[in-house]
């Protein structure tokens, strides 16, 4: 049975059959349904199973909504619901840390940064312990009172009166504490001296945590050099 054509009715033979928009058409009836315009499967545009032209295609539209009262009050809970969430999303979050990837890029600036900060903390030990060696080295001294002496003729000489200081309050000296290198050790700073396996080491002091300073027997050197390095004997 030969089908009809969607927009005559009559019978639609298949010379001149058109199939689209699920429907049978004549060539000559597939026209836009505004204008009249005879259209083609290139050209045609559908629309509810309809066809159009470019010109007279629908097109979509925002519909206007009013800002009733209840519209209103519906917005302003929704804005409420969305801060009320963000707000909830962000105590939870909060503290919490971001990993970052471990690529090449990032770890060299780790370790540029590890390195700074390790030199800083270095040169403000060996600042610190320097002053404070200073200070603990100043010479005892002996105090001598300028004072009067009367003589014979009652003329008054001026001579120099020295104290008598009791044995008891003068320091007796500390024993010596004696280190060996266990390690190697080649200096880095001009305040560090050099290791060998087996150096005695006189005068030591620990100044910071893994640093002390001491003479090299072997050498003569003294300064700074890592305490780890030496064992007491």
């Amino acid at each position: 049975m030969l089908p009809k054509c969607s927009l005559c009715g009559k019978v639609v033979y298949p010379v001149e059959q058109l199939k689209c928009l699920d429907q049978v058409w004549h060539k000559k009836c597939f026209k836009c349904v505004v204008c009249g315009m005879t259209l083609t499967m290139k050209n045609y545009k559908g629309y509810n199973k309809k066809p159009y032209c470019g010109a007279h295609y629908p097109s979509t539209k925002f519909t206007v909504v009013s800002d009733t009262p209840e519209n209103l009050r519906l917005a302003k809970q929704s804005k409420h619901q969305s801060q009320v969430e963000y707000h909830k999303k962000f105590t939870e979050e909060k503290g919490h840390h971001t990993a970052v990837a471990d690529d090449p890029e990032t770890e060299r600036l780790k370790k540029v940064t590890k390195q700074a900060s390790q030199v800083q903390y270095t040169a403000e030990t060996r600042q610190t312990a320097k002053a404070k060696h200073i200070e603990e080295e100043e010479p005892y001294r002996t105090e001598i009172l300028q004072g009067n002496h009367f003589t014979s003729d009652d003329n008054f000489a001026p001579v120099n009166v020295i104290i008598p200081v009791s044995v008891e309050s003068i320091p007796l000296p500390k024993q010596e504490i004696r280190y060996m290198a266990i390690y190697d050790y080649d200096k880095a700073e001009d305040d560090e001296i050099t290791l060998c396996e087996g150096d005695m080491i006189t005068n030591g002091e620990i100044v910071a945590e893994g640093w002390m300073l001491g003479t090299n027997m072997r050498t003569g050197e003294y300064g700074m050099l890592p305490s780890n390095y030496v064992e007491q004997i």
